[in-house]
């Protein structure tokens, strides 16, 4: 209940005029889902791929939440970044490679984000390959992509 009540104030903030306090780091999904139609309103956390680029983003997830699961396949959906809400594709990923080739990206992007995820860097700025092993039977990574204009 209290995370419940905690997202809802997140993606208000996100959604508002003070989104800028935390859009540098977060941004919120709104998925629809496959077989109830409901619409989801989830604030995760994203890093992104491509500095001229600015919708091509990363997002992880654990694999016990349900949220993702609309994702399987690339669809349609929008965030709300940096204010703006926008129409983007996502996919989730979940098979082991893709998931350790999406936290290779996400710590060459974001180093400071492993200590989040209890992984310790090498000097070098990779994971351990063992790292990598427990952060993909635990999470998904899911894609970002912008949609083509015509």
């Amino acid at each position: 209940m209290a995370i419940m009540i905690f997202n809802r104030m997140v993606v208000w903030l996100l959604q508002s005029r003070l989104h800028w306090l935390l859009s540098r780091s977060f941004v919120v999904m709104h998925v629809v889902g496959v077989k109830s139609g409901r619409i989801y309103n989830v604030p995760v956390n994203y890093i992104r791929l491509s500095p001229s680029n600015p919708l091509r983003l990363l997002i992880t997830s654990l694999r016990a939440r349900t949220w993702w699961r609309n994702l399987r396949q690339q669809v349609e959906v929008e965030i709300t970044l940096e204010g703006r809400r926008q129409p983007v594709f996502a996919q989730a990923y979940e098979s082991e490679a893709d998931v350790v080739a999406g936290f290779v990206a996400y710590f060459a992007s974001s180093p400071r984000s492993a200590r989040y995820f209890k992984v310790e860097l090498s000097s070098d700025g990779k994971a351990s390959e063992a790292d990598l092993q427990v952060l993909a039977e635990k999470h998904v990574v899911i894609r970002i992509e912008p949609q083509r204009s015509i």
